[in-house]
């Protein structure tokens, strides 16, 4: 019995691995192995009884090449519509809607693009066709310099979730050839004049502060920015990435700065007056001299914050739920108790108010 079971076991793994081994052939068959194979090791020429050149690397090679111009081909296409965008923003900031072209620098930045496949790298050809896409990091750059020289109007603009990291919209000197035209705000830009020797001698000018009243900067991308002098009046920038920037001189007044992160933000000498510093990370701040006068300061994270003083804590509107240094927090509670207590309009607020996560 056990001999019968045996040749009927036998019988159907030989069964079995034939059928098998007929599909293995046949993906093998379709799905090239067998040419590649030829490739690497061709058939006996019988007539000069030698094998055939091996052809494989020039196979490989071309192969390559082809998947290079796939690769660089989407790469060009994605970067081309970009590019369109980017220039009809350009186009735009020339003729009276220049604030809507303006506000319109967030949606391209976002814009993605294959990584650049270059010939000679075989990764980036791969990453290029295979990997996400990443941003335009050349337009994004291009559109940071324009939001810079344009930064006396961008009052009002829409610039929700837009990136200025490492931008500069300070009080600073320019030089450079110039224009003039009506068309070009601001006026006289640059300057130049033209000696008798017809040689131009470069003039400098100073830019007044960025007049961003008003604007929409929710969700903003702008660590390490400098905005000294900036006029961020009832600017919103709800959420916004204002890590490590330069915001001395600033006019903050009645700025909606709900859960920004301003860690490490160089905040001397800031008109803080009346904004909503609700949920907001101020961590490591300077805040010398900073107004603070009527500020809400609820759940905001004050902790290890620099130049800090109990005079100006005296001046806020509210400390409901701040977290503060030890020492200040005992000034707080020995001098000025009613800041640290829920506030008569608390109940007040939106449903929204609560959900504000504790720092």
């Amino acid at each position: 019995m056990n001999q019968v079971y045996s040749i009927w076991v036998f019988n159907t793994m030989l069964t079995f691995w034939k059928r098998t081994s007929k599909l293995f052939i046949w993906l093998w068959d379709f799905m090239g192995g067998r040419i590649i194979w030829l490739k690497i090791r061709p058939p006996m020429d019988t007539k000069i009884r030698k094998r055939k050149p091996i052809t494989f690397v020039i196979w490989c090679v071309g192969i390559y090449i082809a998947c290079f111009g796939i690769a660089s081909q989407r790469y060009e296409n994605k970067v081309d519509i970009i590019e369109n965008r980017a220039n009809a923003i350009f186009n735009q900031l020339g003729t009276p809607i220049y604030k809507k072209a303006l506000a319109r620098i967030p949606r391209v930045q976002k814009l993605t693009c294959p990584v650049e496949p270059i010939l000679l790298n075989p990764l980036t050809v791969l990453r290029s066709l295979f990997s996400a896409e990443t941003v335009y990091t050349e337009i994004i750059v291009q559109l940071k310099e324009t939001i810079e020289i344009w930064k006396d109007s961008l009052s009002y603009v829409d610039l929700r979730e837009v990136d200025l990291g490492g931008v500069n919209l300070s009080e600073d000197w320019y030089r450079g050839v110039g224009r003039s035209d009506d068309d070009f705000p601001p006026a006289n830009f640059f300057s130049s004049e033209k000696s008798e020797h017809g040689i131009f001698r470069f003039t400098r000018h100073v830019m007044l502060a960025a007049n961003l009243k008003g604007i929409n900067l929710e969700s903003a991308k702008i660590s390490r920015a400098n905005l000294r002098k900036a006029n961020l009046e009832t600017a919103n920038l709800t959420k916004a990435d204002l890590t490590e920037s330069n915001l001395s001189d600033a006019n903050l007044n009645e700025a909606d700065l709900t859960e920004a992160d301003l860690s490490g933000a160089n905040l001397i000498n800031t008109d803080l007056s009346d904004s909503d510093l609700s949920g907001a990370n101020l961590t490591k701040a300077y805040l010398n001299d900073a107004n603070l006068k009527k500020a809400v300061l609820y759940g905001v994270n004050l902790s290890g914050v620099f130049g800090l003083s109990i005079e100006q804590l005296a001046k806020v509107e509210t400390l409901y739920e701040a977290k503060l240094d030890l020492i200040l927090m005992e000034e707080v509670k020995k001098k000025y108790p009613h800041l640290l207590e829920k506030p008569v309009w608390f109940d007040r607020k939106p449903k929204w108010w609560n959900e504000i996560p504790k720092k």
